[in-house]
């Protein structure tokens, strides 16, 4: 039997992201006369507003408007995703007002927006217990050793339900240092990601690569999902990144961190 993770966020996070873009701002603004181009790194649950129909290609016009919302109305029942969600919202749209209100700056702002980030972990040698690790790597352990049962995934699709797009930490590295080095980029609220995968096509990469864990339902026919949940066309029209890390790579790096660091997927 798996061990079962609460996944939650700080409740500092929203005074974090959405307060602290300010302070970082108006200081680049006072003391980075060398400053050429400031990278601000959101993330995709700022756009995924939750009324979507299933199939839904998220946009990088598209705002998680309901959290925001909710949070800045201070409404009791806002749960930790929303909040999260709203605090990368909420700081990039004060980017965009500080852009507007100080249109003569002698640097400018790229805002890369990532899926879920999987893949190599460096931050730390070791962890006491799950519970440790960062949000995305988290639900990875979680999906794992412990995923949630068939029967209470959304749209009756079982395992075939989606569970993320993602994007491998190496590739988003290498995306952000491109944003700095491409000129065409300032300004520009630029999605990554790899590609969508289901429950399943998680199930069986871990099979194919003769590792351990959960092996769900593979005898049920794959449900024909969209590739990709956002479109990330201004990662290749800008940057030209066309080529991702494929998922069994980034799975094959998540276990072998989980190993290292002293965590166990039996």
């Amino acid at each position: 039997m798996g061990l079962c993770l609460t996944i939650c966020y700080h409740t500092d996070v929203l005074e974090t992201n959405a307060e602290g873009i300010d302070h970082i701002l108006e200081s680049v603004k006072k003391h980075g006369s060398k400053v050429q181009r400031f990278i601000y790194l959101g993330s995709v649950q700022a756009l995924l507003e939750n009324d979507k129909p299933l199939g839904y290609i998220y946009k990088e016009t598209d705002w998680y408007q309901s959290a925001i919302d909710a949070v800045k109305a201070n409404k009791p029942d806002v749960t930790g995703e929303q909040r999260y969600a709203a605090s990368k919202a909420i700081a990039e749209q004060k980017i965009i007002r500080f852009e507007e209100q100080n249109p003569n700056l002698s640097w400018d702002i790229t805002r890369i927006l990532p899926s879920y980030v999987f893949g190599k972990m460096i931050h730390r040698s070791s962890f006491a217990n799950p519970t440790e690790l960062n949000y995305s790597m988290k639900l990875m352990y979680l999906w794992l050793t412990n995923p949630p049962s068939p029967e209470v995934l959304p749209y009756q699709m079982g395992y075939n339900f989606w569970a993320a797009d993602y994007i491998d930490v190496q590739d988003l590295a290498k995306v952000s240092v491109k944003g700095l080095q491409t000129e065409a980029a300032g300004g520009k609220r630029i999605i990554v990601n790899a590609k969508a995968f289901s429950y399943q096509d998680l199930f069986n990469t871990v099979a194919s690569l003769g590792l351990k864990g959960p092996r769900g339902t593979p005898e049920l026919a794959l449900q024909l999902l969209p590739e990709k949940f956002v479109d990330d066309h201004t990662a290749k029209d800008i940057l030209g990144w066309t080529e991702y890390i494929p998922l069994a790579s980034c799975i094959k790096d998540c276990y072998e961190s989980f190993k290292q660091s002293g965590l166990r997927i039996s």
